[in-house]
């Protein structure tokens, strides 16, 4: 027996579903066909059905040049037999970067939290955020897809915030689409004043003084009070 193997398409992404078809030249075959990837089964085995067996939209994940293969069985009239290597090539997969603030307008005291949720296969790698073009702290690892920055921005201004993804293995890099934070000056004279309040020895000697002034007003009004005659 021959075994063909065929590709469509035949170069993809990482993630990206293609279609495998092993066809089984023989004495009318029967039996199974496994598809490999190099060693690794690629789903289960499938029967033969006019000498044709079919994988369809299955992913491969990793970048890189695959090695394709189609094993047949064999049946009671028929011997076994492999394909021979078909190449897929497989290209980093496309991303996206989605990037949020939790405020569009801080002052120079305060801060804000950017968070930069990055699609594609698997992403790994970590997330550049920019103010105006330079670094904004230093990059942030992925976690689950997602980076996040609390950070402080000591100029007043409009300020253009980004997100660059690094790419990994399996990703291209890609940049959020910017978002504008507006930027103001802290009023630090009105936040820096406290209320004054009097020492202790300040606090008595006002006492002291309130408490001669009730008495010098019950003295006189003692002195004034009207005499009856009899």
């Amino acid at each position: 027996t021959t075994v063909t193997l065929t590709a469509a398409p035949a170069s993809i992404a990482a993630g990206q579903a293609l279609t495998l078809q092993a066809t089984v030249t023989g004495l009318s075959p029967q039996g199974t066909i496994q598809f490999k990837d190099g060693s690794t089964l690629l789903g289960p085995s499938i029967p033969l059905a006019a000498g044709i067996a079919t994988l369809g939209t299955h992913a491969l994940t990793s970048a890189g040049s695959h090695v394709l293969t189609a094993e047949y069985s064999g049946d009671g009239n028929n011997a076994s037999s492999i394909s021979s290597p078909l190449i897929e090539t497989v290209s980093r997969a496309a991303t996206s970067v989605a990037l949020s603030a939790s405020a569009t307008s801080i002052t120079t005291t305060g801060s804000l939290t950017l968070t930069a949720s990055v699609s594609g296969q698997g992403t790994t790698g970590s997330v550049q955020f920019t103010d105006n073009g330079s670094a904004l702290g230093s990059a942030v690892p992925l976690v689950g897809a997602t980076a996040s920055l609390t950070a402080s921005i000591n100029t007043s201004g409009s300020h253009v915030i980004a997100a660059v993804y690094s790419g990994d293995t399996n990703n291209l890099g890609a940049t959020s689409t910017p978002l504008t934070v507006v930027v103001t000056a802290a009023n630090t004279a009105a936040e820096g004043t406290d209320v004054p309040t009097l020492p202790e020895w300040g606090m008595l000697l006002l006492g002291v003084l309130l408490l001669m002034t009730v008495h010098h007003a019950a003295s006189g009004a003692r002195v004034k009070a009207p005499v009856t005659k009899l």
